[in-house]
């Protein structure tokens, strides 16, 4: 038996329990999450030197080199027998710790997730900005997921991605994709955003907005502005947003709100539409 055997076998029956989550800490034992509660695995307990082994066989030499650096990193696997799975890792007293999130086999089609009809009109948005968010296993990854494909299935643009790390691969169909990971391709969210509007986009979609460089990067792109170091970024876009039409769908947005209170506030109070999309972790929790 391979020593990491165990930990897929663990995966394999989180699959099968429909579990969003593994959690795996040597000295500790093991947990799924499935729905809203997690569930002690009281038959395994993984030893370090299956941790160490599962993380040889499934992440890359840059996210290990990484962990090794900083004690945190984040990577994807994918193969026939688990599908693709979400690796975030850290450092602990006994060795490295995991969680893990069981990502969908497939992009599932946005009927599938029952959501409100209006989330479907996002995919044919001509311009505008989208902001989804919500807690963590609401489901965020897997509806931009299905927004991207329709719009790859349906229109014939250039989108680009920019993610941390890459969870859904996507092939051209209709459109054409650029897919880039944050921290291998590009040094960061912030100035991934302004090179890629050197590079045709029609939809840019950014992974997470981490700091006011980022937001302020965000939002000067969804409005058709060019940041300046000679001119506030702020009066820049509030100027812009007095004259455009600018959609935002907002929820739970404190992160946002938190990092970047003065330009949310401005996006808000001169933005023409707001509407609130709110998630939660329970099952088809979704309300408008």
């Amino acid at each position: 038996m391979m020593a990491a055997e165990r930990i897929f076998a663990l995966l394999e029956r989180g699959r099968t329990r429909q579990a969003s989550d593994l959690h795996v800490e040597p000295g500790q034992g093991a947990a799924l999450r499935v729905f809203t509660h997690v569930e002690r695995v009281v038959d395994v307990r993984p030893e370090t030197s299956e941790v160490e082994a599962f993380l040889d066989e499934t992440i890359d030499r840059v996210s290990r080199a990484r962990l090794d650096k900083i004690g945190i990193s984040d990577a994807v696997y994918a193969d026939d027998r688990i599908g693709s799975i979400r690796i975030h890792a850290s450092r602990g007293k006994h060795g490295p710790r995991l969680a893990i999130r069981l990502l969908a086999r497939a992009i599932p089609e946005l009927q599938e997730l029952r959501l409100p009809e209006i989330i479907e009109s996002f995919a044919s948005l001509r311009s505008g900005l989208v902001l989804i968010a919500g807690p963590t296993g609401s489901g965020k990854s897997t509806t931009i997921a299905s927004l991207l494909d329709r719009i790859n299935a349906t229109a014939a643009k250039h989108i680009v991605t920019f993610e941390d790390p890459i969870e859904y691969q996507h092939r051209w169909a209709r459109s054409i994709i650029t897919q880039y990971e944050v921290g291998r391709d590009v040094s960061s969210f912030a100035e991934g955003v302004r090179g890629a509007l050197r590079a045709d986009p029609d939809v840019l979609f950014i992974g997470e907005l981490r700091g006011i460089e980022t937001v302020a990067a965000a939002v000067a792109a969804a409005v058709g502005v060019e940041e300046a170091p000679d001119r506030p970024v702020l009066q820049t876009l509030v100027n812009a947003l007095r004259t455009r039409e600018l959609l935002i769908v907002l929820d739970n947005c404190e992160h946002v709100i938190h990092s970047a209170m003065t330009l949310a506030d401005a996006i808000l109070r001169n933005c023409g539409q707001v509407h609130l999309l709110a998630t939660s972790r329970e099952p088809l929790g979704v309300a408008g």
